[in-house]
């Protein structure tokens, strides 16, 4: 696994295995975690006999697995060039303690045990026995069993344990945020307008295909067959938890997991994970309220896909002052009229050459870029309403639509008898503010939000018309309004597409997609899980975003180490501040 890197960060990309142990095992937020998988020492007061490997270094280990690709390949490097010892060496110093440990690595039936023994619960069930099925250790336990039959070991999440292995890692994350200068307590007006890269997060859900695509088929008459099995005989590798179809309009395969994080100096913190086999819009809002309880007022911007867009963005911005940044939805092909207007359809030949040479697209186009290239946006197009009487009266004609997020003021062209986009507003201020007339009995508070706007025109004083147009939030959380002031206000943004702040914050999403990139990169197996069950995927990836916590810090330490050993004296004191 490598670090993510930017120009800071570049230095430190490339690390040996010893230095991924090192960073992994003086990560201090793991004495911090409160779970009985985290226990710094082996319990000897248990009843039978103690296993020999303390519970968080077991925890550390499953974390180093995402690092070499597999569970295995990390125990057999732990086996090379003193590399056990090293990581023994640093745990006692992490914990703090004397610990015996082994000579040895644990091996990967003790790995698995482990996992099973902290975030599964076992049910011991009696089924026939397959022709010459492989000896399972667990079959022989004691347990009532008809001739011709086995007892198996079905093991089921444990729920309160991983969820409050969550919870934990969220808490442990956001304090090492915190530490590295993200998240101040002291800080001014949440200006949408502005935003402060502190207290912005982006968010993506990636779908990790599962250990085995065996399914179970059944076929007329009842019968049950296994189909995309391997197994020749014996028991079939069943995934217990795997989504196959179409999801959010896109064929998927496995579970989709969820990663909510924040950008730093020193590379990325992921600060919530968790995973889900249905739509990402439900999962991704239950993790947003979680982290906007956990912060409260201090999450101010969080960059999303198209996954939380239309209701959800009014929705959180309304209730929650958070605005969530995304790019507009586009128009279908078909949908060409808008309040009076209907939008020329050129082709992306045309749009690109028109953007290249500086001239004005015509009202519903518009650029983005993707993956690095420009490419043409049938946007959505509204007339604007709230236009106040000073920009009315102006000598020189004003025409002003909401266009891909942005408020433009257009002309109509004579020749063709179209309206193209000359000149975007440009909006100075959103602070938002409590609504003086709503209420709202589910939600408490409503915010609204005053877009400060800036509209530049030889004719008015000083050169622009000021003017605010005021966000209603709640009025469009249940849907698109058919009319009204508020209908284009459903799309404008106080950042749009247009403005170059949008893009400095929102590139930071591909953070989020370099991040589901790297998660996949930690397995070996062509992007397949490393387990069958669900819930031991979970662990696997909080232990990655652990993974990814540990070398962001280990970078931001060495950052500051670097920093204070070129520094001139005086100066050595404010750095350690």
């Amino acid at each position: 696994m490598r670090m993510p890197y930017s120009e800071s960060t570049r230095p430190y990309a490339d690390m040996s295995d010893r230095d991924r142990v090192k960073a992994l095992f003086a990560y201090p937020w793991f004495r911090a975690i409160r779970h009985p998988a985290f226990a710094h020492t082996v319990d000897t007061t248990a009843p039978g006999r103690p296993a020999e490997y303390p519970p968080l270094l077991q925890f550390m280990l499953v974390c180093l697995a995402r690092a070499y690709g597999s569970q295995n390949a990390a125990l057999r490097a732990l086996n090379r060039d003193g590399l056990w010892q090293v990581a023994c060496d640093r745990y006692r110093t992490l914990v703090r303690q004397d610990v015996d440990l082994p000579a040895a690595p644990p091996t990967p039936a003790q790995m698995d045990g482990y996992i099973h023994r902290h975030f599964g619960t076992a049910a011991l069930v009696c089924m026939p026995k397959p022709e010459q099925a492989r000896r399972d250790d667990n079959a022989e336990r004691t347990v009532a069993c008809k001739p011709g039959w086995e007892v198996r070991t079905v093991w089921s999440p444990n729920d309160e344990s991983l969820s409050l292995l969550r919870s934990e890692f969220m808490v442990a994350a956001l304090s090492q945020a915190s530490k590295q200068g993200m998240l101040p307590t002291d800080f001014g007006d949440v200006d949408f307008a502005n935003p402060d890269p502190r207290f912005v997060f982006f968010g993506d859900g990636t779908w990790l295909k599962p250990f085995s695509e065996a399914t179970l088929v059944l076929l007329p008459g009842g019968e049950k067959h296994v189909s995309k099995s391997r197994a020749q005989r014996g028991r079939h590798r069943l995934p217990d938890l795997c989504r196959t179809g179409k999801v959010d309009e896109k064929e998927v395969l496995g579970i989709c997991n969820i990663f909510i994080g924040m950008w730093t100096s020193a590379g990325r913190i992921v600060v919530m994970a968790d995973q889900t086999i249905g739509s990402e819009t439900p999962k991704a809002m239950a993790m947003l309220r979680s982290l906007i309880a956990a912060l409260q007022d201090r999450v101010h911007v969080i960059v999303w896909d198209r996954a939380l867009s239309g209701s959800e963005l009014h929705e959180v911005m309304a209730t929650h002052r958070t605005m969530i940044l995304t790019k507009p939805i586009a128009r279908s092909r078909n949908s060409i009229y808008s309040d009076g207007e209907t939008a020329l359809d050129l082709s992306e030949e045309a749009a690109l050459t028109l953007h290249k040479d500086s001239k004005c697209l015509p009202l519903g186009t518009s650029i983005h870029t993707k993956d690095g290239k420009k490419k043409r946006v049938r946007s959505k197009f509204h007339r604007f309403t709230q236009v106040p009487d000073e920009i009315r009266k102006c000598r020189r004609l004003h025409d002003l639509w909401v266009d891909g997020n942005a408020l433009w003021d257009v002309y109509e062209d004579p020749t063709d008898g179209h309206r193209y986009k000359s000149t975007v507003t440009r909006c100075i201020r959103a602070v938002p503010q409590p609504a003086a007339t709503l209420h709202n009995e589910e939600f408490g508070i409503v915010w609204e939000v005053p877009h400060e706007m800036q509209l530049p025109c030889q004719e008015a004083p000083g050169g622009v018309h000021e003017f605010v147009a005021l966000h209603r939030p709640v009025d469009l959380m249940r849907g698109r309004p058919a009319s009204g002031p508020q209908k284009s206000m459903y799309d404008l943004r106080p950042i749009g597409t247009a403005d170059e702040r949008f893009w400095t914050t929102y590139n930071l999403r591909n953070n989020a997609e370099s991040l589901n990139s790297a998660y996949k990169r930690t397995f070996g197996n062509k992007d397949h899980a490393m387990r069958l069950r669900g819930h031991e995927q979970m662990v696997d990836q909080i232990a990655f975003s652990f993974l990814t916590n540990a070398m962001t810090w280990h970078n931001d330490r060495r950052q500051k180490r670097d920093a204070r050993s070129v520094a001139p004296v005086g100066a050595t004191s404010l750095l350690k501040s």
